[in-house]
């Protein structure tokens, strides 16, 4: 039921990141800022920490990333825009 998946949710993302998930998250962070910095806008806009947080727990393949809640259109189109996430040897 969507309360459910909510609750997993909550519970997943309440969670401290693990050293792997910490290493991916800064990562993306870091990824996020340079992007960010090109464009002249700010890095949450990107991505917020909760998303860049929720990416490096699941860290999911490129399939997956549709069906995450807080990535729209233009974020999937941006986060296939980090040719490392979509290499094989490039997810950590």
């Amino acid at each position: 039921t969507p309360a459910r998946r909510k609750a997993r949710t909550e519970t997943a993302s309440a969670r401290p990141l693990d050293p792997s998930e910490k290493l991916r998250a800064e990562r993306i962070r870091e990824w996020r800022l340079e992007y960010a910095q090109e464009r002249d806008i700010p890095a949450f806009i990107v991505f917020s920490n909760k998303t860049v947080d929720d990416l490096a727990r699941r860290n999911p393949a490129s399939a997956a990333l549709s069906r995450m809640p807080s990535l729209g259109g233009l974020r999937l189109r941006i986060l296939f825009s980090m040719t490392w996430w979509n290499s094989p040897s490039g997810r950590i």
